[in-house]
């Protein structure tokens, strides 16, 4: 994956990471609500959310995407089986703490387009 994300990244020395321009599909699952007369399968929204971020793509350039998830194996899994890989991990804001886990697992993936 270096090898593919090396032709279009940056490597900074000083963090010794590959900089990367890439969108971020957030809070996902966030705006669950019970309420709603109809029930969204999490496939079914990343899988729409990736169509955008495809077209979007298309337009100004690009090859990846990210999300940013709660270190949970259910979690984990779901974005393996979608495609997405871990590159990193990143300690939550002190603004974001919502959740008893402060770690977020970052996960990418690379569009062969």
């Amino acid at each position: 994956m270096q090898k593919k994300i090396g032709k279009f990244s940056q490597y900074d020395v000083a963090s010794q990471r590959f900089m990367i321009p890439m969108p971020l599909i957030a809070r996902l699952g966030k705006n669950f609500n019970p309420a709603l007369p109809f029930f969204m399968d999490g496939t079914d929204l990343l899988e729409m959310a990736l169509e955008r971020v495809m077209e979007i793509e298309h337009l100004i350039g690009g090859k990846t995407v990210y999300i940013e998830c709660s270190n949970q194996p259910k979690l984990f899994d779901f974005y393996s089986a979608a495609g997405f890989f871990q590159f990193d991990t990143r300690i939550r804001q002190a603004d974001d703490l919502d959740d008893t886990d402060n770690t977020l697992v970052q996960m990418l993936k690379y569009f062969n387009h």
